[in-house]
């Protein structure tokens, strides 16, 4: 499994070979992949940090019950 800093690492390797190459399509793909590793990245972060907040709040239980009407 991925953590948000090596998402963050990958993507800026496909940066760095995304300004190397000429204008086409593989350049374009490499923009791409960097722009998906940073996504998954973000992902990953903002779960972990609710993760950690649930974890240190009441325990509540999980997932949580509806609230009453």
């Amino acid at each position: 499994m991925h953590d948000a800093k090596e998402c963050r690492d990958r993507a800026l390797h496909c940066i760095r070979l995304a300004k190397v190459l000429p204008q086409g399509e593989e350049r374009k793909s490499y923009a791409d992949l960097a722009r998906s590793w940073r996504r998954l990245g973000r992902g990953i972060a903002k779960s972990e940090a609710e993760l950690d907040a649930w974890a240190s709040s009441e325990k509540k239980p999980w997932p949580p019950k509806p609230a009453a009407p």
